[in-house]
């Protein structure tokens, strides 16, 4: 049996003069130097097959490919199924698995992703395990925290992040697995020891057509990335989750969790506050378990019970459980509050879609004796069919709704606000401001003692990407100018008032 072919197995087709193995591997051409390889990947928007030519100019010494182009007489090749998931091996296979000495623990789902692992990290590392973190918002590798560049990073990042992570004695870590990820294969290879489900709503319908689709690549986590040994620990709550579980309950260990009966592990006694959370997790092998948190909503006690049921199966014990959640847990952007001078609040979310806007907003309400007013936008070149159900969701449950950009991107932000606008109800107050940044200070200017003003969509972002350049712009840094300068007014010649009539 050959190199490649004990690295790729079935997915190799064929191979030639490929019986010895560059050293390092890169699907961008640009990055090409003597003596690598070079993986051929389709993409969305360019097909790697056709920069094979200038990958060999540059001296790429193999090309991986998953359809038989043109090359000069004797380069190496290899011929696979699926090209990108054969250089995920490779690159996997240069980094010498590194990998296989880490407890790999997965999250996946619309919503929650980020917060999960993050209290994955948390709970290991306050446990004495010390935990690395591969997530949206930065990857922690035990010496360094590195910025995020998106939810799960392409297969050379993560296997580099893998490899510091074994270099500094990690022995496990928490990961985010995007849909998208999970249908390019970015992370072939790996096992995961334990594989969470969250939820799954509307998002990334440009990217994988039908709810169908995207339930489909989410379900891969389970079907191609979990370890035979691992546990799949799902949300049946959500009918996607209920679904899943429903279709591996034959194939994998699963266990479900569920306020409701009839469940794994039963939720219940939640009580949410200010403050944070509590409820209690009726565990089959450890029975009742108390636990308190200083995250709140009903969404966060979902992605506490997934961590910690995630935890309990990797060996923490109850009362290690107990303790870590008691530490002050800070998820960047993920409901973070900040004090106004006038009495009020701002929070900063990163939810971007319409249940994500539901979930902080209903859990807000309670917590809020004067109006509720919600900041949002939705972002360019991205699924354009939750935009009007973001605008329906946001006037179903706040007082007041202040409309401006995201990411526009390409797009032009007044058509992408159009879109919001109309699912908007008649009606509902809302103030259009497609700048960003004075929409943020005009919004926290009209916040009055007792009420709460929620800013979605960005959350962690530290940038505002327009028509491809990401300038520096952060909802949090906003923020905290508007409160070191004092409640002040500005006046947008882009605002406008708009009182939608009654039908």
């Amino acid at each position: 049996m050959t190199l490649a072919k004990k690295i790729l197995g079935d997915l190799l087709i064929s191979e030639h003069n490929a019986l010895t193995l560059p050293s390092s591997f890169t699907a961008d051409s640009r990055q090409v130097k003597e003596g690598v390889g070079f993986a051929a990947i389709p993409g969305t928007l360019a097909d790697g097959h056709t920069f094979i030519p200038a990958a060999l100019e540059k001296g790429a010494a193999l090309i991986v490919m998953e359809r038989m182009m043109p090359l000069p007489e004797g380069t190496p090749f290899l011929l696979v199924k699926e090209s990108a998931a054969a250089f995920a091996l490779l690159v996997r296979h240069c980094a010498g698995e590194p990998d296989r000495t880490l407890r790999l623990m997965g999250v996946t789902g619309t919503n929650g992703k980020t917060t999960t692992a993050f209290l994955l990290e948390h709970i290991f590392n306050h446990s004495g395990r010390s935990c690395g973190l591969v997530s949206t918002v930065e990857y922690r590798t035990g010496k360094e925290i590195i910025p995020g560049e998106r939810t799960t990073p392409d297969s050379q990042t993560l296997f580099a992040l893998f490899s510091r992570m074994k270099e500094n004695s990690l022995s496990c870590a928490a990961m985010e697995l995007s849909s998208h990820s999970l249908v390019q294969n970015r992370a072939a290879g790996i096992k995961l020891h334990a594989g969470i489900f969250t939820n799954l709503t509307g998002d990334h319908l440009d990217y994988h057509g039908t709810m169908e689709n995207y339930f489909a690549a989410k379900k891969r986590l389970f079907t191609h990335f979990l370890h035979p040994e691992g546990v799949g620990i799902i949300n049946i709550d959500d009918p996607w989750g209920k679904r899943v579980a429903s279709e591996l309950a034959t194939e994998k260990r699963i266990v479900t969790f569920s306020v409701e009966k009839g469940t794994t592990c039963l939720i219940d006694a939640i009580c949410l506050e200010k403050g944070g959370s509590s409820f209690t997790l009726h565990h089959p092998e450890y029975g009742e378990i108390p636990l308190r948190s200083d995250l709140t909503g009903a969404y966060n006690v979902y992605n506490l019970a997934g961590a910690a049921i995630a935890a309990l199966e990797q060996g923490i014990t109850p009362v290690e459980l107990q303790n870590a959640l008691k530490e002050k847990i800070r998820v960047p952007g993920r409901l973070e509050s900040f004090p106004l001078p006038g009495g009020g609040c701002a929070y900063v979310d990163y939810a971007h879609t319409d249940d994500a806007l539901v979930n902080v907003l209903k859990t807000l309400r309670p917590l809020t004796p004067g109006k509720l007013c919600v900041l949002f936008g939705a972002g360019g070149d991205r699924d354009k069919t939750k935009r009007p159900r973001m605008g329906k969701a946001a006037a179903l449950f706040a007082d007041k709704l202040f409309v401006t950009s995201d990411n526009p991107r390409s797009e032009e932000p007044e058509k992408i606000i159009e879109d919001i606008l109309s699912g908007i109800p008649e009606g509902s107050s809302c103030r259009v401001i497609p700048d960003r940044g004075e929409a943020i200070r005009e919004a926290l200017s009209e916040i009055k003692e007792g009420d709460s003003l929620l800013i979605a969509g960005k959350g962690h972002e530290n940038y505002q990407e327009i028509k491809g350049i990401k300038y520096p712009f952060s909802d949090l840094e906003e923020i905290q100018r508007f409160i070191k300068g004092g409640n002040f007014k500005s006046h947008s010649k882009n605002g406008k008032d708009v009182i939608r009539k009654e039908l």
